[in-house]
């Protein structure tokens, strides 16, 4: 928190961007609500604080896509360190915290989103015209579509296709604690899945536990948002070997390492 102060929210007098919300603001937070509009819970990440446990408002958003604009600014300096780092990735360029697409020659737009299973967020910054635009959303629909669109007419606006329909299955305590356990999905990370009363929870790094809920004997989805699923792949012999996360941005599998 010094740091951030020190470095950022003090020299731009950004009040409202913070990773601790005083009382105040938090009577201001709006009401997240899953991809069914139901309410959802605030995430907070504190294992990766400045990614996931970072608060504002749009107008100190807003005035930080500002002070991009002036020369020799403080936010300008910023900015042009942030677009030294280059490398390619999926159908975009990553600059240090952001994502960059051309669409012509000498054409750059620069862009960050993401989304919780409660709340949706997007910023997108023309260089060259020097406009921004910033999206919040109170719900977990993705809203990046929205924020380039603003800034390119020509980007369209993405038709959200519908979630998919899931029906929660009953099974016996014995099951669920099959799956209890650690999972790796690769050096130094765990999942853990705890059985906890008549529910199986997941907590992946950094974020609080959410509940999974069966859909078979090994198929598991998130009521929250029901693109995520779970399935948990089992040997010969019957024992839990691993799990496979599904999400949108892609499957990861993590093979079991405990009880």
């Amino acid at each position: 928190p010094g740091l951030l102060a020190q470095r950022l929210t003090r020299p731009l007098g950004l009040a409202d961007t913070t990773l601790t919300l005083t009382p105040r603001q938090r009577d201001r937070l709006a009401t997240g609500h899953s991809a069914q509009l139901q309410p959802a819970a605030a995430w907070d990440a504190p294992t990766f604080a400045a990614a996931g446990s970072l608060h504002s408002s749009v107008n100190d958003l807003l005035t930080w896509l500002a002070s991009f604009a002036t020369d020799g600014s403080l936010g300008a300096r910023h900015l042009s360190l942030m677009r030294q780092t280059a490398r390619p990735g999926p159908g975009f360029t990553q600059k240090l915290g952001w994502m960059s697409i051309s669409t012509g020659p000498g054409d750059e737009l620069l862009f960050h989103d993401g989304a919780t299973l409660g709340y949706a967020s997007a910023i997108a910054y023309d260089p060259a015209t020097r406009r921004g635009v910033v999206v919040l959303s109170n719900s977990a629909t993705p809203v990046g579509d929205i924020a380039r669109h603003l800034l390119r007419s020509s980007m369209p606006l993405v038709q959200a296709e519908p979630a998919p329909q899931r029906t929660e299955v009953t099974l016996s305590p014995a099951v669920l604690q099959r799956y209890a356990g650690a999972y790796e999905p690769g050096p130094g990370v765990q999942f853990v899945v705890t059985h906890e009363g008549e529910a199986l929870m997941l907590q992946l790094p950094g974020l609080p536990k959410f509940r999974i809920r069966p859909e078979s004997e090994r198929a598991f989805f998130v009521a929250e948002n029901p693109r995520l699923s779970i399935v948990f792949e089992v040997d010969d012999a019957g024992r839990t070997v691993r799990l496979r996360l599904a999400a949108p941005t892609g499957d990861v599998a993590a093979a079991r390492t405990r009880d």
